[in-house]
């Protein structure tokens, strides 16, 4: 996952200062907060609208809540999908734009041109621990 896979989404700055201080006092570990207030989120480049067939703009499929939707583009950014690792490693190395590709199984070329992929059991266990508090919360 990205480096906000786990971050956390807030109405505020206010309530993301009294998470901290909560974190702190209790000794629970560190998270990071995304507060929808003060948010600053870049304009999308809408070039990358244009790259052709296999090449989506991440912001352009996903799919969330109009309330997220500004910790969600925070996160993503002008972030590429491509159809493959093939079509990924053709944007980033031969055409050179950069951006972060991610590929439709999950492999990442970031911007700096540093490539992952695979599979992880924290990975795993972070995305079945997601589905289950997304289905526990469609339950409700």
């Amino acid at each position: 996952g990205g480096r906000l896979m786990e971050a956390v989404v807030v109405d505020r700055q206010r309530t993301a200062l009294e998470c901290v201080q909560y974190l702190r006092d209790q000794r629970v570990g560190t998270a990071t907060f995304l507060p929808l207030d003060t948010l600053k989120v870049k304009p999308l480049e809408e070039r990358l609208r244009a790259l052709g067939p296999g090449y989506r703009l991440c912001a352009d499929v996903l799919q969330c809540a109009d309330a997220v939707r500004p910790a969600v583009l925070f996160a993503v950014g002008s972030a590429v999908v491509c159809d493959d690792l093939d079509g990924a490693r053709d944007l980033c190395f031969n055409r050179n734009e950069k951006v972060k590709a991610v590929t439709l199984s999950g492999a990442v070329i970031s911007k700096a041109g540093l490539m992952t992929g695979g599979t992880t059991s924290a990975d795993l266990d972070k995305a079945s621990r997601w589905d289950a508090r997304e289905f526990e919360a469609l339950a409700r």
